[in-house]
């Protein structure tokens, strides 16, 4: 893709940061927020969220997201539900939506 933008989101859904990564291959791309806001300054504690927006030339590419976590706990599903994982500050995920196990 010719261009990847990364923008981080305070908990109001407040753009705090733009992140443009420039060209990158397809695939997984992996990338680190040091925390600092567009104006310079360090972001308040709290919770942020992600998007992605990708272009190969004019053309928008569709680009999901993922986000990797502790987990601090596993409960069994019930009533047919498959297991949940408690991930934190990410919420609690069924284990049908988790990718990968590292």
């Amino acid at each position: 893709m010719d261009r990847l933008v990364v923008t981080i989101k305070d908990s109001s859904g407040i753009v705090v940061h733009n992140m443009d990564l420039g060209p990158q291959p397809q695939g997984v791309i992996a990338f680190q927020w040091d925390g600092v806001t567009d104006s310079g300054a360090s972001a308040a504690a709290g919770n942020y969220s992600f998007s992605v927006n990708a272009q190969q030339g004019d053309r928008k590419i569709d680009a999901g997201t993922l986000a990797y976590g502790r987990v601090n706990g596993v409960a069994p599903g019930v009533q047919g539900q498959s297991p949940a994982l408690d991930l934190g500050g990410l919420g609690i995920i069924s284990l049908s939506a988790i990718k990968q196990i590292l």
